[in-house]
């Protein structure tokens, strides 16, 4: 696979990375389901006509899908601020889309309650931005609050220990943004949240997410993770 963190990505995890089927979320209405791509099925048989009308239901009742939580929320934000520069390494080298997809994978195995989700959607693009190297992780089509849209690393090379981690997410229905996102950054003390948010556009979120780095904005929220255990 070439060089990555720890070597090979899949180190990480123990068990056979495979391609995933896509995950059904119940709802209290019976017999009808929604799979990852958002597609509505009534008695297993798609139902096209009835998406528009069924999805807000399911948005305001489904919890975050596991697979697509841990990624983004948990296992992205650890190993970009637990070693930036191997992250920064793995994510700008020749297999970085094949590590970002080999590091999905792993997550859908650690799963004990969910079947795991399809990488379909999964995408890494990096860009030059001035001095920043901008590390952009396009996720699954989120579909419920609390999923993200996109996670982006923002670094200057030749300082990659001085890693930011931001993260675009899905709001819920009743937010006061217009924009239907929540734009937060990790880092190791906890959550951050800044407003304005963006649009859940690649090319809108990184033009905002730099806007904080090059101006020091301050967040409008913070939320303390340690006690729950992060990075502890």
């Amino acid at each position: 696979m070439g060089k990555g963190i720890f070597s090979k990505v899949s180190s990480w995890f123990t068990g056979k990375s495979r391609a995933q089927p896509d995950e059904k979320a119940d709802s209290s209405m019976v017999g009808v389901t929604m799979d990852a791509q958002g597609r509505i099925y009534v008695d297993g048989k798609h139902q096209p006509h009835l998406e528009e009308k069924l999805k807000a239901q399911f948005q305001e009742r489904v919890e975050p899908r596991a697979h697509h939580f841990q990624f983004a929320k948990y296992w992205l934000p650890h190993l970009a601020l637990g070693n930036s520069v191997k992250f920064y390494d793995t994510f700008t080298g020749d297999d970085a889309q094949q590590s970002l997809e080999v590091l999905w994978n792993g997550v859908g195995t650690q799963l004990k309650n969910e079947e795991p989700l399809s990488a379909e959607g999964l995408a890494l693009t990096s860009q030059e931005a001035g001095e920043w190297k901008v590390i952009l992780i396009s996720m699954p089509a989120p579909l419920v609050p609390n999923e993200c849209h996109f996670v982006a690393a923002v670094l200057n090379p030749d300082q990659p220990t001085e890693l930011r981690l931001f993260g675009l997410e899905k709001a819920a229905p009743n937010t006061d943004s217009d924009l239907e996102t929540v734009l937060v950054e990790w880092n190791t003390e906890g959550r951050h949240t800044y407003s304005p948010a963006a649009a859940a556009a690649s090319d809108a979120f990184i033009k905002r997410i730099l806007q904080i780095v090059d101006s020091a904005e301050e967040s409008i929220t913070f939320v303390d993770l340690r006690p729950m255990g992060w990075f502890s």
